[in-house]
């Protein structure tokens, strides 16, 4: 009895998802070298283990059912993309007086933002050991350029001594 020799080629499309698997994401990171720009020698890749069907019918299943989730979140992510436009019109829409949902109809008041509470233009003479274990809470700028929703999990607090201002 001869034993088949095993097909070792493998579907382009398969080798494409292949590649994008953790466990040869991670074999990738093991062989990589350099500090500012890595890179895997050509040894190196030659050492990285890949499993696969040998029936190449198989192989192209597999790549054929993962480019079609593929496309099904390709299709997802505009859904969500124009979600997220109507949303922003809606912001727009329901966040001035002239546009009121039904039901409503006292005046909207108007004030200023130092109104609601202390505010700061900045902390000044600061150290990183200072926002370890803060006492007071305020929200970074980057939150504030982020979006014109400030959620209360990107406070962050920094120590605050008696008597201290911070402005």
């Amino acid at each position: 009895i001869v034993a088949k020799s095993l097909d070792r080629s493998l579907d382009n499309d398969f080798k494409r998802f292949a590649f994008q698997s953790q466990a040869v994401r991670e074999q990738f990171k093991f062989y990589a070298v350099g500090t500012k720009v890595s890179g895997v020698s050509k040894a190196s890749i030659k050492r990285i283990k890949i499993g696969f069907p040998a029936d190449h019918g198989e192989q192209r299943a597999i790549a054929k059912s993962l480019a079609e989730a593929d496309d099904l979140i390709e299709v997802l992510e505009g859904v969500v993309a124009k979600k997220r436009a109507v949303k922003e019109a809606m912001i727009q829409a329901l966040l001035t007086p002239q546009t009121r949902l039904p039901g409503f109809t006292e005046p909207w008041t108007t004030a200023r933002l130092g109104d609601f509470g202390k505010t700061y233009g900045g902390l000044t003479g600061k150290s990183g050991a200072d926002f370890i274990r803060g006492n007071a809470p305020f929200i970074p700028f980057g939150a504030v350029i982020a979006g014109a929703i400030i959620k209360s999990e990107s406070f962050q607090t920094v120590i605050i001594k008696s008597g201290e201002v911070q402005n």
